[in-house]
């Protein structure tokens, strides 16, 4: 049963998965030279060891990666292919107890290696508390693997009817949907990227106290507007798939478009926000405005790539990827003025001549 949960469950994970870890290793490991990569990271454990905010996002994070595996956990035993599983219920509770959480370690496993590195590096500094208490939490986490056990042995439960009251207090216009989709269906995603993406403006402050440096502040926010690339991939298809009956509205193509640049206006505006209090010094307000409208029209230009035909995971990955270096070569040598005009340009040619020819692309 060992093995073929394995293979049902642990390896299904990674292969669907695969795209997501493949983006989250290149931006956190291969895109900065090895000193680089290595002083980040290790300001970035010192912090989670030491400060209290570095560890409450590192847990939010490690608390939303969990979920994540505890919804696909659950997803696969719903699932009618899936069905042969429920003869664990034979097994005792004991035994059903400890292959989930064994299943779940593994599915854990990049996180539980970094976490575990981390947690040696705040001993090495005298640290106890909050490495002692990261520890606790990790161990904890393999022990919310059991969870999804309910779906197995709920089998012949009966079922409670439940009654959904709309909890909405204000009306909301059109141009706030992808927001609302955000905070409601991907609110662990979201909320995961925004407290990645602050954790490492805060590292990068931490490590440039004394000598601000404009180009490390500028690679750094470049970096971080690729690690939003699977926002526009969601918006898109949320908006496709769950609201497609917006296409048979009169809405023009431009008000479409107009909708994502106001929610990425809004997703941005907290980093543009940390930046220009806490880094003002290093960096002119002129410069965070371009950086601000760089990530803008980049995320709108990862939008417009969506509407590609035969778009597949890797090639989305692609895409990114070059359009990340882009930027840096524009920052080195133009300006990211010239780099925000060209992604735009390409953005709006590309949405307004593929939007209604859009077909979604099954892996």
């Amino acid at each position: 049963m060992k093995k073929v949960l394995v293979k049902t469950i642990v390896m299904q994970f990674y292969r669907v998965n695969s795209g997501f870890f493949l983006t989250v290793f290149i931006l956190l490991f291969g895109l900065m030279n090895g000193k680089a990569v290595i002083d980040m990271h290790h300001q970035i454990m010192r912090g989670i060891s030491n400060s209290f905010s570095f560890f409450a996002g590192a847990a939010f994070i490690w608390i939303a990666y969990t979920i994540k595996c505890l919804n696909f956990t659950t997803r696969t035993l719903k699932d009618p292919s899936g069905a042969f599983l429920y003869t664990m219920q034979t097994l005792s509770d004991k035994q059903q107890k400890a292959l989930f959480a064994m299943l779940q370690f593994l599915m854990m496993v990049p996180l539980t290696i970094y976490g575990l590195i981390t947690v040696a590096v705040g001993y090495s500094y005298g640290n106890i508390q909050y490495p002692t208490l990261f520890l606790l939490l990790q161990v904890a986490l393999f022990a919310a693997g059991i969870i999804p056990l309910r779906t197995i042995n709920s089998t012949w439960n009966e079922q409670r009817v439940r009654i959904n009251l709309p909890n909405r207090k204000f009306n909301f216009g059109q141009r706030w949907y992808l927001l609302l989709y955000s905070i409601n269906d991907r609110k662990a995603t979201f909320a995961g990227i925004k407290l990645f993406s602050l954790i490492l403006l805060q590292a990068m402050v931490a490590a440039n106290r004394t000598e601000p440096n404009r180009e490390s502040f500028s690679f750094l926010i470049l970096f971080l507007i690729a690690a939003h690339a699977m926002l526009p991939a969601y918006y898109v298809r949320f908006s496709e798939q769950q609201m497609s009956f917006l296409r048979n509205m009169p809405i023009s193509r431009s008000r479409h478009l107009a909708n994502y640049l106001f929610t990425y206006g809004v997703i941005f505006l907290p980093e543009m926000l940390f930046l220009t209090i806490n880094v003002h010094h290093a960096l002119t307000l002129q410069v965070i405005g371009s950086l601000y409208t760089s990530a803008i029209s980049t995320s709108l230009l990862y939008t417009s790539l969506q509407y590609l035909p035969k778009l597949t995971t890797e090639r989305y990955i692609t895409y990114v990827s070059v359009s990340f270096f882009s930027s840096l070569l524009f920052v080195a040598s133009f300006g990211l003025w010239w780099f925000t005009l060209l992604a735009t340009t390409l953005a709006v040619t590309i949405f307004l001549t593929r939007y209604y020819r859009y077909e979604p692309t099954i892996e």
